[in-house]
């Protein structure tokens, strides 16, 4: 069986540190989000027996908030590669003395900003590709160096062997969420309404 683990990093800090940036990059994402959704505002939703309103229309700002908020938790369970997909996580894997994680829907531009990352992808119908192909040429290469590279990436095929087993990531790790839920859901959605109806103002005036 083909295994593929992407977007996969072994952390090489204290978790304390870990989680603040975390929550930075959280806070990012979602003021990101907030003004990428804010241009949907002829967005048509479902409000109610099947009547549909655009949001840029929605009148009562609590109902609107809410109905908006149960579509984009409909676009994330649908899974769509789509701007209202706002479904982004990390899954943390305390392993021996270290922390992995694999990231799963967030762009890398984030995943960059996190200091003490190490890659720690691996795909088990692949050969050594833990080392940088613009860099180093495999034929090219001393034997101690083939060497090395072979041993870290068998290292890598049994730290995941072990912390994934027959598991799936929620399973064997814990989650950390970027996008919104619950109450924080309805705080975010308000914020794009608020955004939308001030961009239709400004086109207005």
């Amino acid at each position: 069986m083909s295994t593929k683990i992407y977007d996969a990093y072994k952390y090489e800090g204290n978790l304390h540190s870990l989680l603040n940036q975390l929550k930075e990059i959280r806070k990012e994402y979602q003021e990101e989000k907030i003004e990428l959704l804010s241009i949907f505002g002829k967005l048509e939703i479902e409000v109610e027996n099947g009547k549909k309103v655009m949001l840029k229309d929605l009148d009562n700002e609590i109902l609107g908030d809410m109905f908006f908020g149960d579509y984009l938790e409909k676009r994330m369970k649908i899974g769509y590669n789509e701007p209202q997909n706002i479904s982004a996580s990390v899954v943390m894997y305390p392993y021996k003395d270290d922390i992995y994680l694999q990231f799963f829907g967030l762009h890398s531009k984030y995943i960059n900003k996190i200091d003490n990352l190490r890659d720690y992808h691996y795909q088990n119908q692949t050969d050594q590709s833990n080392y940088d192909w613009d860099k180093e040429k495999w034929k090219d290469m001393s034997e101690e160096r083939q060497k090395e590279l072979e041993e870290e990436w068998d290292e890598r095929e049994k730290v995941w062997d072990e912390i994934l087993g027959d598991n799936t990531p929620s399973e064997s790790g814990f989650f950390f969420e970027f996008h919104p839920h619950g109450y924080h859901m309805s705080e975010f959605c308000r914020k794009i309404t608020k955004k939308i109806k001030e961009k239709s103002y400004d086109t207005q005036t």
